[in-house]
């Protein structure tokens, strides 16, 4: 029955005998030939998890970045998938690599030349895929990396302003560039990316060999599962890879603070020789000289078309590739010795860890940012860290108190012991001085026990959970030692008002102006004011504040 079905099928279509013919047909076994499909399985790999990533995915400037960490986090598999779809990413362009050098060592362009073509069309469209996959995380480090890319577009002579202007969606990369490019990665790229893979394989299967190869095994099973193979090992070795070496994930992209950013690995070639030809022959290292290879692959069949000068080529093309190897080794070289650079690089470390953190203890708001992430922004935007050490950032001079545990039991405890510790008051105008009768007295002659309560007591003037018995006798205490200077009302007294001492209102009002009449007046004017803060602004910086003093170790 079976083989009556197959046969009216094959006598309407011919699949079966064009099958047949393929399977029986006499291939020696071969690596090189087994590139190209193990291209098109790794190329179907990133379309399932690219896939898979775009149910959760929100690409806007400012849900892109929440949507990430959050499938990093609470979607199942979530980081391996991302992991796996940056991983193929690597892997496509090291296959590609392979299948190309293999062709030039055998001429593949004698059998086949429109599959020739078709495998140097890939050249031209696989990077395009990172370049726009890497601002979709919307992470400082692929917000950079799109800046340098606009950037180059728009030094092309002539078309530049508007090439970029059109890649951008508009002047200055926003929502519309990530649209654009999260469009053309998951649509347009794809579709340009299946044209020439169709050619190369078109061409492969029916290449025609140099001589007949006779006595060679019939492609199946041999070759067959030689191919079938290698696209099983290439796919293993990409989900490893991505279970290994998780896609990374810098802090939110933030247009205020630029890094020195660099490409991937791969596309170090192009940044040196854009580094060694600065100026106007930028575009020299940038297209010409690429595309000059391109060009120069795309047109072997018609410069050799019989293949025998391709080991002239090979060398040609060998030559070209160390020398842009050499030159990524000597920029990478450099790099490595620059304290500046690997400072930043550093820097932009430690605020993609803060940032995943904050993000998973106070989730993402309506707005995409996460609320503790943009105090800390603001903190160190702002220069706050050149004055105040905190976790993030350490004076060499002390020159105002330490953040580092502010406001918690054990700070307010140190603090009411000595105000003038280093650490506290020392280092400023609030220093005490009895001769001058400014800054704060120690409390060290109080016990222990009875510090205790008026910690607790200050603790609930923030509406903090506290011991209410504990903080009933530190209110005793405050109103026998501290409220001939300190007005629980918010009126201005010989120090600060304590109304909501602590509290995210009471930082916020600190801020705005430390040397206001009922806070620290004229000895608080070497801490500026920040009017141009709003107050959305400052009470997310006086949020990380407490947030960093409740888990923050004293120093």
């Amino acid at each position: 029955m079976l083989s009556r079905i197959g046969a009216a099928v094959d006598a309407q279509t011919g699949w079966l005998s064009a099958l047949d013919k393929r399977l029986t047909a006499p291939v020696r076994p071969s690596l090189g030939r087994a590139l190209l499909p193990a291209i098109v399985a790794i190329f179907a790999l990133e379309a399932f998890t690219g896939l898979a990533l775009a149910f959760h995915y929100a690409p806007t400037a400012t849900d892109a970045w929440a949507s990430v960490h959050r499938i990093e986090q609470r979607v199942a598999l979530g980081a391996l998938l991302r992991g796996a779809h940056a991983a193929g990413t690597v892997a496509l362009i090291v296959l590609l690599g392979l299948a190309v050098v293999h062709g030039v060592a055998t001429a593949a362009w004698r059998r086949r030349g429109l599959g020739w073509l078709g495998l140097i069309g890939l050249l031209g469209v696989l990077p395009l895929f990172p370049m726009t996959g890497n601002l979709l995380p919307w992470d400082e480090t692929g917000y950079w990396q799109t800046e340098v890319e606009a950037a180059i577009i728009g030094n092309v002579p002539a078309l530049g302003d508007t090439a970029r202007a059109v890649a951008l969606g508009g002047a200055e990369i926003g929502s519309a560039t990530l649209t654009r490019y999260y469009a053309a990665h998951t649509l347009l790229l794809p579709a340009l990316f299946l044209v020439p893979l169709t050619l190369a394989w078109v061409g492969l299967r029916r290449a025609r060999p140099e001589s007949p190869e006779e006595g060679a095994p019939p492609y199946f099973p041999r070759q067959y599962l030689l191919e079938l193979g290698v696209a099983a090992a290439g796919v293993a070795a990409v989900f490893v890879a991505g279970w290994l070496l998780p896609a990374p994930l810098g802090a939110p992209g933030d247009p205020t603070s630029p890094i020195d950013a660099r490409p991937e690995w791969y596309f170090m070639p192009l940044y040196a020789l854009r580094k060694a030809l600065e100026g106007p022959l930028e575009i020299v290292g940038t297209a010409v000289i690429p595309g000059a290879l391109i060009t120069l692959l795309a047109a072997l069949p018609v410069l050799d078309p019989d293949g025998k000068r391709r080991w002239g080529f090979a060398a040609l093309l060998g030559a070209g590739v160390a020398a842009l190897g050499a030159l990524s080794g000597i920029a990478m070289a450099q790099d490595s010795d620059n304290a500046s650079y690997q400072r930043d690089r550093e820097r932009v470390a430690l605020r993609a860890a803060i940032a995943k953190e904050y993000a998973a203890e106070t989730p993402p708001g309506i707005d995409g940012n996460v609320p503790l992430f943009e105090g800390y922004r603001l903190f160190v935007r702002e220069g706050c860290g050149e004055c105040h050490s905190s976790r993030v950032s350490q004076t060499e001079v002390p020159k105002a108190p330490d953040l580092r545990g502010f406001l918690s039991r054990p700070w307010l405890d140190r603090f009411l012991v000595n105000p003038s510790h280093p650490a506290h008051f020392g280092p400023t105008k609030l220093d005490h001085s009895e001769e001058a009768g400014t800054g704060m007295p120690p409390y060290d002659q109080l016990p222990a026990p009875v510090r205790a309560g008026l910690v607790e007591f200050l603790v609930s003037l923030r509406g903090a959970a506290h011991d209410a018995p504990l903080a009933a006798s530190g209110k005793v205490t405050f109103e026998a030692e501290c409220s001939g200077c300190h007005d629980l009302a918010g009126n201005a007294g010989g120090g600060p008002h304590l109304r909501g001492y602590g509290s995210v209102a009471w930082i916020s009002s600190v801020i705005l102006d430390p040397d206001h009449e009922t806070l620290y007046g004229e000895l608080g004017r070497d801490m500026p004011d920040f009017p141009h803060l709003d107050a959305r602004q400052r009470a997310a910086i006086a949020s990380w504040l407490l947030h960093e003093g409740a888990k923050g170790k004293l120093e």
